[in-house]
């Protein structure tokens, strides 16, 4: 993965970079002593600026991409519900792997994605020139629209962010905050799709539930 991503890392800096190699991208999670590292850092000091840097740094503890057949699979369950998604939201996108395997016809609609890290960001600005992009973290984006369809995987953890607008939800770990400010920016009808840490629904307290209730939500299907 260090090889991957620094190869990444050069080839986006590159006059014409090669989407193929820039879709090798697969975060710093879980590699925070090869990050540390004088060799690699040193890498990275070649390819990225003190800003990214930073940035990677603040990511390495839950910056960990979905493997392409858990996607497909979230992608299968949808296909089955037959229904014509035209404004779609991925508000922890990394470098776009959920657009990568998005169905064409999902495409033409209004696409909006959200995302913190700088390297990530540059990334998916050069693979998905169509979606507009929100760099930030989530609890900064107050998108102007509802969307039919909020699909992705958030950052996991006991962290906890302040939103100015939904203060009543800053309280909850990071992954109950992504669902429950993801229902309320969900149209009549639509649907949310995550991948979440399998003991999700079983926290006693400080959890998601009574926002989804309040929202209206209800469990379509889960696979645990």
């Amino acid at each position: 993965r260090v090889a991957h991503n620094l190869e990444v890392l050069a080839e986006l800096k590159s006059a014409s970079p090669n989407p193929d190699v820039l879709k090798r991208y697969t975060g710093w999670g879980g590699l925070r002593n090869a990050v540390y590292t004088s060799n690699v850092y040193r890498a990275l000091k070649q390819h990225c600026s003190e800003s990214e840097i930073a940035s990677i740094k603040k990511t390495i503890s839950n910056a960990y991409y979905t493997p392409s057949a858990l996607i497909e699979c979230v992608f299968d369950g949808l296909l089955r519900l037959s229904r014509p998604f035209q404004t779609i939201l991925e508000p922890s996108v990394g470098h776009g792997l959920f657009f990568e395997h998005m169905p064409d016809e999902w495409r033409r609609g209004a696409l909006y994605a959200v995302e913190m890290d700088e390297v990530s960001c540059q990334l998916f600005q050069q693979l998905y020139p169509d979606v507009s992009l929100h760099q930030g973290g989530f609890e900064t984006c107050q998108p102007p629209i509802a969307f039919d369809l909020i699909l992705g995987n958030p950052p996991y953890g006991q962290a906890v962010v302040a939103d100015a607008s939904h203060p009543d939800i800053s309280r909850l770990r990071i992954h109950h905050f992504f669902v429950a400010k993801c229902m309320r920016l969900l149209a009549p009808g639509g649907i949310l799709a995550m991948v979440l840490p399998r003991y999700f629904l079983d926290n006693r307290q400080d959890h998601a539930r009574g926002i989804i209730h309040q929202e209206g939500g209800s469990l379509l299907a889960a696979y645990r």
